[in-house]
């Protein structure tokens, strides 16, 4: 049986790799439900797989499926990561670019910063010297063990 499934498999493959649509698949990173089973529909027909029992082209309709799935949404996890690293790259221009786009003076640039961390550094170190009251057990404990509560049990 693997002599007759092998090869539909690779013939599939083969053929979602070749679809037109392809391309829009990758970037989607989904395979249409159907097409593997509409791919395999001529194949059927195919003298070297009319012998093959339907539980088996069944089999590397899903075996197919599940391979170009899987290897989509890994493509276009790896795209995502991609292109977040393009966009930070972009956001790292050197000195010369960010005073060419700017306009302004490499001194100013600085400058503007510096007020700019002046006016968030403050904020930020006032939130985080006041005391967080922290609910654990304590808590717990003393409301359970209050007066009030054992009359009540």
């Amino acid at each position: 049986m693997a002599n007759l499934n092998t090869p539909l498999i690779n013939e599939l493959l083969e053929q979602v790799g070749k679809h037109p649509d392809f391309e829009n698949w990758r970037q989607e990173g989904k395979l249409p439900a159907t097409i593997v089973s509409q791919l395999c529909q001529p194949l059927k027909t195919d003298p070297r797989f009319e012998d093959q029992p339907k539980r088996l082209s069944q089999s590397a309709i899903h075996i197919v499926d599940y391979i170009y799935k899987s290897w989509l949404a890994i493509q276009k996890r790896l795209q995502q990561q991609l292109d977040g690293k393009m966009r930070w790259l972009e956001m790292l221009n050197s000195d010369v670019e960010l005073v060419e786009t700017s306009g302004s003076s490499m001194e100013a640039i600085r400058t503007k910063a510096s007020e700019i961390l002046a006016i968030a550094m403050p904020a930020s170190d006032s939130d985080s010297s006041q005391p967080k009251r922290k609910k654990g057990k304590k808590a717990k404990k003393s409301l359970s063990s209050s007066p009030d509560r054992k009359a009540w049990g």
